[in-house]
C-alpha cells in the first residue's frame, strides 16, 4: 500500500493555551515473518527530509481594502516525514516548520509555523477497520482553502482536528461507517479569541449498501455540536442524507448526497430546516492528467461574530497536468457564496440579510532538476467581498519561486 498516514497529539486548553505534542516511537526492526513489510522497506525508505526556500511577493499582507501594503517575501521550509507499513497496520507522521519573513512589515517581519499530522490505519480483521487521524497548526494567515468556514483574519491562531473513523463489512453488500471529528480553535488576538474560540464535535453514521459492482447506495445521518468558549454563538445542526457512490469506470468516480438540515441555535435563537447536498467527481483524463470537482449545500461556521452560521454553497477543484516526466503544473480553485439571514444571525444584531463571496485561485508548477532537487513557482490569488461588512473585503495576489531538496 503506498498511502500516506500521518499521526499527532495535542493538549487542549480551558483558559491559557496548553499544549503538547509527542511524536510516536517507532521501531525500525521487523519481527521475524513480516516479509512484506521488508520487501516494502527495501524498497523504498520510511522516512524522506526535504528542505526548502523560496522568495515571493504578497501586495496585501494585511488582507486589508483600506490599508493595502506589499512586501517581498523569503520562506525557510524544512519538513520530516516518515511511512511505516506493517502487515494490519500503516503508521505515518510528518512534521513541517515554516519560516516567512516579510521585508517591509511594521514591527516582527517574521511569521513561523508549525504544522504536524499523523495517522494510524489499522485492520483488526478482514471486516473491521480503524483510522485515526490528527492535524495541529500553529499559523498566522487566513484558511481559504480548508473549507466553507474561512478565517478571514491574520493573526497567531491554533487550530487541533482529530478523527476517528470506524469501518465494519457486515455482510458482502451491506457496511456501516462511523466517524468523529473533534475541531478546535485557539486565537492569540483577544477581540478575536472572545468571539471565535471555540469547538466543534461531529459525529457521521453511514449505511452503505451494494446493488451492483460498480454503485453503492448510501444513506446515514450526522449530528455537529459547536460551543464557542467565550461568545454566545453556539448552535447544533443535524443532517439527514441518502445517496449513492458509482464508479462510472477505472478512470471516473462520481459521488452525490441529497438530504435537509435542522438548525438549533442556542441563547434565544430560533429553529430553522435547509437543504442540503452534495457532489463529487474524481477523473483521470488520461495517462498525465487527473481533474476533480466538488461541490456542497450546507450550513457552516463562520468568523463574522453577529452571526451563529452561514448557508453556503462551495466549489472546489483541482486539475493537475504532467507534461513531461520533469515538468507538471496544478490548478486549484475554491469559491464560496455565503448566505446570512435573520435565521442564522445571532437575535438582535440588527444585521438583517447579506452575502459574501469568497474566491481563490491557485497555479503551480515543479520542474525537477535532478533526483534530490525540485524547482517550484506559484501564483495564488485571493478575493473577499461583502455586501454589508465592508471590512471584510480584500483583494490578494500572492506569487513565490522556490527550490526544494529532498532526500
Amino acid at each position: 500500500m503506498k498511502e500516506i498516514c500521518y499521526l499527532e497529539l495535542m493538549l487542549q486548553k480551558r483558559r491559557h493555551v496548553v499544549f503538547g505534542l509527542f511524536l510516536c516511537l517507532l521501531s525500525l526492526n521487523l519481527v521475524k515473518g513480516q516479509e512484506t513489510s521488508q520487501q516494502v522497506l527495501q524498497q523504498k525508505k520510511p522516512y524522506s527530509v526535504s528542505v526548502g526556500i523560496r522568495q515571493g511577493y504578497d501586495d496585501n499582507i494585511y488582507t486589508s481594502s483600506t490599508n493595502e501594503k506589499g512586501s517581498f517575501t523569503t520562506g525557510i521550509q524544512p519538513s520530516f516525514l516518515i511511512n511505516y507499513p506493517l502487515d494490519q497496520t500503516l503508521l505515518s507522521g510528518r512534521y513541517t516548520f515554516d519560516s516567512l519573513y516579510y521585508w517591509d512589515r511594521e514591527g516582527d517581519g517574521w511569521d513561523l509555523s508549525h504544522e504536524l499530522v499523523g495517522r494510524i490505519n489499522h485492520s483488526v480483521s478482514e471486516r473491521f477497520n480503524l483510522d485515526l487521524r490528527e492535524r495541529f497548526r500553529y499559523a498566522q494567515n487566513p484558511e481559504i482553502l480548508d473549507s466553507a468556514s474561512a478565517l478571514q483574519r491574520n493573526g497567531n491562531y491554533i487550530n487541533n482536528t482529530a478523527s476517528l473513523q470506524g469501518s465494519f463489512q457486515w455482510t458482502p453488500k451491506f457496511s456501516t461507517v462511523t466517524t468523529y471529528t473533534n475541531d478546535l480553535y485557539d486565537y492569540e488576538d483577544e477581540i478575536t479569541k472572545q468571539t471565535n474560540n471555540n469547538m466543534s464535535q461531529t459525529v457521521n453514521q453511514d449505511l452503505r449498501f451494494l446493488i451492483d459492482p460498480t454503485v453503492t447506495i448510501v444513506t446515514g445521518g450526522i449530528f455537529q455540536d459547536v460551543s464557542y468558549e467565550y461568545a454566545d454563538r453556539s448552535f447544533n445542526v443535524y443532517t439527514g442524507n441518502v445517496g449513492a457512490d458509482w464508479t462510472l469506470s477505472p478512470q471516473v468516480t462520481i459521488s452525490g448526497r441529497v438530504g435537509g438540515q435542522y438548525f438549533d441555535p442556542g441563547d434565544g435563537g430560533s429553529g430553522s430546516t435547509s437543504p442540503y447536498g452534495s457532489l463529487g467527481m474524481n477523473w483521470v483524463l488520461g495517462a498525465r492528467s487527473s481533474l476533480s470537482l466538488n461541490y456542497s449545500h450546507s450550513l457552516s461556521q463562520t468568523d463574522i461574530a453577529t452571526a451563529y452560521a452561514q448557508e453556503s454553497d462551495t466549489i472546489t477543484s483541482t486539475f493537475k497536468y504532467q507534461w513531461t516526466p520533469r515538468f507538471s503544473t496544478s490548478l486549484q480553485g475554491l469559491y464560496t457564496f455565503g448566505s446570512y439571514t435573520t435565521e442564522t444571525d445571532i437575535p438582535n444584531s440588527g444585521m438583517g440579510d447579506y452575502e459574501e463571496n469568497v474566491a481563490t485561485l491557485t497555479l503551480g508548477a515543479t520542474y525537477k532538476l535532478n533526483e534530490w532537487l525540485d524547482l517550484d513557482a506559484s501564483y495564488t490569488f485571493t478575493n473577499v467581498s461583502n455586501d454589508t461588512i465592508r471590512d471584510r473585503e480584500y483583494t490578494r495576489n500572492q506569487i513565490s519561486l522556490g527550490l526544494r531538496g529532498t532526500y
